[in-house]
């Protein structure tokens, strides 16, 4: 049977480094040609949507759903996990997470999800919250318990990049059942992401030597086709 890898990306105003991102994909993700891929970019409820039509000029295979995600990184993995079950990896990228040296698909195993690491945790988040107010937070009332990490420093899962299997993803979601509706719960989801992972004893690779990140402030978003 033909192995097979759904891209999916979490979009909001995307800018030109989808286009980077998705040119990387096929360039830089070894045997990639020898997968059935498909590429998914999930709209977070976007008011500049030129960079779509380019796509759909450029790489008329890639599917743009416009269901109006309000659930940032979470509702976009969600939504290609529920929708597009047959797949044996997928890649949840932000749009501005590119491919820069060649990544190989087969080092991908179940309980070893690549992500982008960075130390740091709860309390490093800032925003004004002690440990009382994140262990009430919704946040923490997942089918998981994480409170003992409230305090702790530990590896995130930097920008909510994930490079999973299809059975570790669906493990994800048992556990990971509050969706994140704002800015900062989002953020709080790097961590959450990464504690999830360290509770469950997965042993997570490190993405980073493989991608860089556009920075908020170089991002160039399109306005004319």
């Amino acid at each position: 049977m033909d192995r097979s890898v759904l891209v999916v990306y979490s979009c909001y105003n995307p800018p030109s480094s989808l286009l980077d991102s998705i040119q990387s994909v096929y360039s830089k993700v070894i045997n990639i040609n020898h997968f059935r891929i498909a590429i998914v970019c999930v709209d977070n409820d976007s008011n500049i949507l030129t960079t779509y039509d380019i796509i759909k000029s450029k790489f008329p295979d890639v599917e743009i759903i416009f269901n109006k995600n309000k659930n940032y990184e979470w509702g976009a993995y969600k939504y290609a996990h529920d929708n597009f079950p047959y797949y044996d990896f997928y890649f949840c990228l932000q749009d501005t997470i590119i491919f820069e040296k060649p990544f190989d698909i087969d080092l991908i195993e179940d309980n070893s999800p690549y992500t982008i690491f960075h130390s740091g945790g709860f309390k490093l988040m800032g925003r004004g919250f002690s440990s009382q107010d994140l262990l009430n937070h919704k946040m923490f009332k997942q089918n998981i318990n994480f409170d003992d990490m409230v305090n702790e420093d530990f590896i995130l899962c930097q920008h909510n990049t994930l490079l999973i299997t299809r059975s570790d993803l669906s493990k994800l979601f048992k556990f990971l059942i509050n969706p994140p509706t704002n800015k900062i719960e989002t953020e709080m989801y790097e961590r959450i992401f990464g504690a999830y992972f360290d509770k469950t004893k997965h042993k997570r690779r490190v993405l980073n030597p493989y991608i860089k990140k556009i920075d908020r402030e170089d991002r160039i978003f399109i306005t004319k086709k």
